[in-house]
C-alpha cells in the first residue's frame, strides 16, 4: 500500500492535466451567478 499526503495527490492531478493541455481552475467567485444568466429558463431553481 502506498500512502501519499493531499498536496502530493493535487500536485499529481495538476502535473498530468497540465500534460493533457486542460486548465484546473482553483478558485472561482459568482459561479451561480453566472451560470443562472447562462442557463435562465431551465425548469429547476438555485
Amino acid at each position: 500500500m502506498t500512502a501519499s499526503s493531499q498536496t502530493a495527490i493535487t500536485e499529481d492531478l495538476h502535473e498530468a492535466r497540465d500534460a493533457g493541455g486542460s486548465q484546473i481552475i482553483d478558485e472561482a467567485e459568482n459561479v451561480i451567478g453566472a451560470a443562472s444568466e447562462q442557463y435562465s429558463g431551465l425548469p429547476f431553481e438555485y
